[in-house]
């Protein structure tokens, strides 16, 4: 630059050195170091609409067998894919091999450009912003020395990675692909990947033990509804049936384990549950105690205090000295022991799409100011996630206290 005129010597010799920091924004997630890439939980969630729509014509979409009287049956097939000696699977290669082999009436379809259409979801709109600010303080703190770096997410924090050890990695992926090593090519995708991977095998391939052992499990929802518990139940009910237990549903959650209210679960009485929403088990929350089995001991409906209160009360009855496990669910997200609970994704979503409504009808308008209040039992979550994946003008939450002063001086600067 400083050939063409565009800087001076003396400019350029200021600025010796230039500092790369990377985002990766795919759709595929394909690149290693990051636990997701910026598009890629868009993208799933197109890949989920336009899988849920097909249902809409059909019983179930579950991969059971017809002899359980299931009328669909969804295969979904990854570009690319290919068999252990390398052969490339195709979708119609797939369809023409049912159509052959079993007779049944079968369709493609080919989502191609869709996945990348609409509009991001909550999750990127957050991702690709924490991702912009750690890069830009990436930068900021960089030296001539720095290497460059891609932002990547580790668990629930962004961090910087080595561009090169990234680029490395992605071609080794690769490579062992080529090479048929594909246990190898799943370890090297990283855990995440790898977890995914697992979980989906154990819940939709194996089938319910052969020998049983003498453990019975209970599973009950206590509680306001949050999206994700059916899938939650279900899987609960697939990993314990494959391990040989007896499993138990309760309906109606602490009220229906005094009164009984019991059902056995079998592998498929659970099919067709992880896109289902609200409590199919039924719960509910109630603010009066509830007399339970045990004659004289009173217990909270709440999961936590329940569950607490089941503990302590092991010393008096030793019918309660038995394994007890809670999986936090709540649209507010704002109980402890963990980064995210069930159904706080689905409510960040839902109040974000309500947002962006209101903004598209504000946008022909002038002169008007639109309030939007969300839930959250007394936390920010909601409310700060939100915020960040609409670009609101100002977010009060209960944590950060606030004033009609705050308030006044807010509307004072963009009114001028």
């Amino acid at each position: 630059m400083t050939g063409w005129g565009r800087i001076t010597a003396s400019l350029a010799k200021q600025h010796t050195y230039l500092n790369i920091v990377g985002l990766v924004g795919s759709i595929d997630n394909d690149f290693c170091g990051t636990d997701m890439t910026i598009g890629a939980d868009s993208a799933l969630h197109r890949i989920m609409e336009s899988s849920e729509d097909i249902c809409s014509g059909g019983d179930g979409a579950t991969l059971r067998s017809r002899s359980k009287g299931s009328r669909l049956n969804i295969v979904i097939i990854a570009e690319g894919a290919i068999d252990k000696h390398g052969q490339p699977i195709s979708s119609s290669y797939v369809k023409d091999l049912v159509v052959e082999r079993l007779g049944y009436d079968t369709r493609v379809t080919v989502l191609g450009h869709v996945q990348r259409g609409g509009t991001p979801s909550a999750f990127d709109r957050v991702l690709s912003s924490k991702m912009g600010v750690e890069a830009v303080v990436a930068l900021l703190e960089a030296t001539p020395e720095t290497p460059a770096c891609v932002i990547g997410l580790s668990g629930n924090q962004a961090m910087r990675v080595p561009l090169m050890e990234c680029v490395n990695m992605t071609k080794e992926v690769q490579k062992a692909m080529n090479e048929q090593r594909f246990e190898e090519a799943i370890q090297l995708r990283g855990k995440s990947f790898e977890n995914n991977w697992n979980t989906y095998k154990l819940l939709a391939h194996q089938k319910p033990a052969q020998s049983k052992s003498n453990h019975s499990l209970a599973i009950l929802n206590v509680g306001a509804p949050a999206a994700g518990m059916n899938a939650a139940v279900r899987s609960a009910v697939r990993v314990s049936l494959a391990h040989g237990h007896r499993v138990y549903t309760v309906h109606d959650g602490f009220e229906g384990l005094s009164k009984g209210m019991l059902e056995e679960e079998h592998w498929h009485d659970v099919a067709g549950w992880t896109g289902q929403g609200g409590s199919l088990l039924g719960t509910k929350r109630s603010d009066f105690t509830l007399q339970f089995i045990f004659r004289g001991y009173i217990y909270d409906l709440g999961a936590y205090e329940g569950v607490l209160q089941l503990v302590e009360a092991r010393g008096r009855y030793d019918e309660l000295c038995i394994p007890m496990c809670v999986i936090p669910a709540t649209i507010s997200n704002n109980v402890p022991g963990t980064d995210f609970s069930l159904g706080a994704d689905t409510a960040v979503n839902a109040a974000m799409e309500s947002c962006d409504k209101i903004k598209q009808s504000a946008s022909g308008t002038k002169r008007r100011v639109f309030i939007v209040e969300t839930m959250g039992g007394f936390c920010g979550y909601l409310a700060t996630t939100t915020g960040i994946a609409v670009g609101a003008d100002a977010v009060y939450i209960y944590e950060e206290p606030f004033n009609i002063q705050d308030l006044e001086a807010f509307f004072t600067f963009y009114i001028k």
